[in-house]
C-alpha cells in the first residue's frame, strides 16, 4: 500500500512540475478561441457567446472539472474595407485531482481577417491572446511518503518533508495562430477551414518548488486543425474536422463528424462520431434554436485504462449563442459582404 500510494504521488506531482499539459476539450470545435486566436470574431453573426463544461475520469478517481466561457465579435472599420478586426475575451476555470490543483486563465484575443480576392470567398486570418493565469494547489489533500506511518497508516500531520516554496503560482501567457478559410458566397455548397496555432510561446515556469530549470517550464503547444462544410441538400449538412495537437511528449488526435438537419427556419437538431486516438470513442448530440446552440458528449475510453475506467470517460457540454445575425436592423449594412461561414 506504501509504495502504491507514493508511485501514485509521484507520477502525479512528477506531472505536476515537469510535463505540464493544458486542459482540453473533446468538442474542441465549440471552444474557438481556446483552439485558436485567428478563430476570434469568425461567426457567421456579429457577436456570439459560449460556455463549455467537462467532468473527466469520474469513475476512476477524483472528477476533473473544466468550465470556460468565451465572447467574441467583428470590429468592421470603412479603412478596411472588405477586411475586418476580431475582438474577444475568454476565461477559464480548471480543478484536477485530490490535491485540488486548480488552474484559472483569464485572456484577451484580437485578430485580423484579410481578403484575398474580389469574390471573398478566401479569408486569411491572423491572432494574438494575452492573458494572465494563476494556479494552486491544497498540499493538506495530499498524502506524501513521509507521512506514512508502517503498520498503521497515514499520519497528514506530520510533516510533508518536500521542497516546496508556495502553493499558488501566477504567469503572463502569449497565444498566437493563423487560418486559412474557404466559401463560395453564391453557393455556399462546400466551405472549409485549415488553422495552426501556438501556446505558451513565452514558455512560462511552471512549478511550486521554486527551480527555474528548462525541465520546469511549459512547453509550447501546437495545434493543427481542419474542417469543412458540406451542404448536401438544402437541410442537411455535414461537418467533419480534426484537431492534432503536440506538447513536449504529449500528443492527441481528434476527428469526426457531425451531422445537422434543419426541421424550420429556427430549429435543427445534430447528430454526430468522434475519436480520440487510441482512447475514446465520442458520440454527440445537440439542438439549435433561434441561433442558440447545445451539444451533448460523452468519452466512452476504449484504452487500457478500460479495467479501471469502465469505459466512462467525460462527459462534456457546450452552449453557444449568436447575436446581431440581421445585418440590417443591426445598423451593419456593410457587414453582409463579409458574413462568415457556418462550420457548426
Amino acid at each position: 500500500m506504501k509504495k502504491i500510494t507514493f508511485i501514485l504521488f509521484f507520477t502525479f506531482f512528477y506531472g505536476l512540475t515537469v510535463n505540464c499539459q493544458d486542459i482540453h476539450f473533446s468538442q474542441f470545435y465549440s471552444s474557438p478561441l481556446f483552439l485558436n486566436p485567428a478563430l476570434t470574431g469568425s461567426s457567421s453573426c456579429l457577436m456570439r457567446a459560449g460556455l463549455n463544461y467537462r467532468n473527466q475520469w469520474k469513475s476512476v478517481t477524483t472528477p476533473y472539472t473544466t468550465e470556460s466561457a468565451y465572447i467574441d465579435g467583428k470590429l468592421m472599420p470603412k479603412a478596411l474595407g472588405d477586411d475586418w478586426l476580431g475582438l474577444g475575451a475568454m476565461f477559464y476555470n480548471d480543478n484536477a485531482g485530490d490535491g485540488n490543483l486548480k488552474s484559472i486563465r483569464g485572456m484577451a484575443f484580437a485578430s485580423y481577417n484579410k481578403n484575398l480576392n474580389s469574390k471573398k470567398s478566401l479569408v486569411a486570418s491572423v491572432g494574438i491572446g494575452l492573458g494572465m493565469v494563476n494556479k494552486s494547489v491544497n498540499y493538506d489533500k495530499l498524502l506524501f511518503n513521509s507521512q506514512w506511518i508502517d503498520g498503521v497508516g497515514w499520519d497528514n500531520s506530520l510533516p510533508n518533508n518536500e521542497a516546496i516554496s508556495d502553493n499558488s503560482i501566477s504567469y503572463f501567457d502569449i497565444n498566437a495562430g493563423a487560418l486559412v478559410t474557404y466559401s463560395e458566397p453564391k453557393s455556399s455548397k462546400i466551405n472549409f477551414r485549415l488553422g495552426v496555432s501556438l501556446s505558451h510561446l513565452k514558455r512560462p515556469n511552471e512549478t511550486f518548488y521554486g527551480d527555474n530549470s528548462e525541465l520546469n517550464k511549459l512547453g509550447t503547444k501546437t495545434i493543427i486543425h481542419g474542417e469543412v462544410s458540406v451542404k448536401v441538400k438544402e437541410n442537411l449538412y455535414i461537418r467533419p474536422k480534426f484537431m492534432f495537437s503536440t506538447q513536449k511528449a504529449a500528443k492527441e488526435i481528434i476527428f469526426g463528424t457531425n451531422i445537422s438537419g434543419k426541421i424550420n427556419e429556427n430549429v435543427a437538431i445534430y447528430g454526430g462520431l468522434w475519436t480520440r486516438l487510441p482512447r475514446d470513442i465520442i458520440p454527440v448530440v445537440g439542438l439549435e434554436y433561434n441561433k442558440f446552440l447545445v451539444l451533448f458528449s460523452y468519452d466512452v475510453n476504449y484504452s487500457k485504462l478500460q479495467p479501471a475506467s469502465n469505459s466512462m470517460g467525460g462527459l462534456e457540454v457546450s452552449l453557444k449563442k449568436e447575436f446581431l445575425c440581421s445585418y440590417k436592423k443591426s445598423g451593419f449594412s456593410r457587414a453582409r459582404r463579409i458574413e462568415c461561414p457556418s462550420f457548426e
